[in-house]
């Protein structure tokens, strides 16, 4: 019987766990927003070190992007599509193969207004009208 109870709880939880990571979503005010992963759209980041005209010239060395679609966002942030015959996990780790090169992302959209967002190791917030600066201070001090 305790083997069996082991088992259901187990089973939920790696249920509970493939269904939480199964969507995508991020917060606005409270409320729960849903984003559209769209994987074809790559975000690349360049190690910090590495010199930015160096980083087009890197991307161009890929087979597998389309180097015509390549854009710059900030001085080591670029935005590519892949070609689809790959997969966004295969061409992640040629990718990051590459030692120059920090991490590969998504972009997401929000469902709603067709915003485009992805990861770039930043964290953007903003506080209600009524929060003091010291009250800011305070929170991003923890």
């Amino acid at each position: 019987m305790r083997k069996i109870i082991i088992a259901l709880t187990t089973v939920f939880l790696i249920g509970t766990v493939l269904y939480a990571n199964s969507n995508y979503y991020y917060y606005k005010y409270k409320e729960k927003k849903p984003l559209e992963k769209h994987d074809t759209n790559l975000i690349i980041c360049f190690q910090k070190n590495y010199p930015q005209e160096l980083a087009r010239e890197t991307l161009k060395n890929f087979e597998f992007l389309e180097t015509n679609t390549v854009k710059q966002f900030a001085p080591l942030l670029y935005q590519a599509n892949r070609l689809n015959e790959r997969s966004f996990t295969e061409v992640k780790e040629n990718l990051l193969e590459n030692h120059s090169i920090e991490s590969v992302h998504p972009i997401f959209k929000t469902s709603e207004e067709g915003v485009e967002l992805y990861l770039n190791g930043e964290i953007c917030l903003q506080f209600f009208d009524w929060v003091t600066d010291e009250e800011v201070v305070e929170i991003l001090g923890r």
